[in-house]
């Protein structure tokens, strides 16, 4: 789909309102980058994800990324090889036990 179709459609503007959404500057910055599906197989599956989504959210209405960061830049650092903080490495931990709460 080209930008002019994108921006007749107000693409950018629900994206951004998406992004309002978000927990954290991670999720937000993830849904500004969602363009549209390129295929029928991709568009449904995309549902599925979210329809799954709704429905823990429905049936488990704690549910959060409580204890979750955004850990990329700390992620980059240690894979050039750098040394990260103490807070750094609890931030890490708190977003690893995050991950796994929800992935439960």
């Amino acid at each position: 789909m080209d930008e002019k179709t994108l921006n007749t459609l107000e693409f950018p503007k629900i994206i951004d309102r998406l992004a309002e959404y978000a927990a954290f500057s991670a999720s937000a910055d993830l849904a500004r980058s969602l363009k549209p599906a390129a295929s029928l197989k991709e568009a449904l599956d995309r549902l599925a994800h979210t329809t799954e989504a709704r429905l823990l959210l429905s049936l488990k209405v704690d549910i959060s990324v409580g204890g979750a960061h955004d850990i990329r830049q700390m992620a980059a650092i240690a894979r050039r090889g750098g040394v990260l903080s103490e807070t750094d490495l609890l931030d890490i931990s708190g977003t690893l036990i995050s991950s796994r709460s929800l992935a439960r």
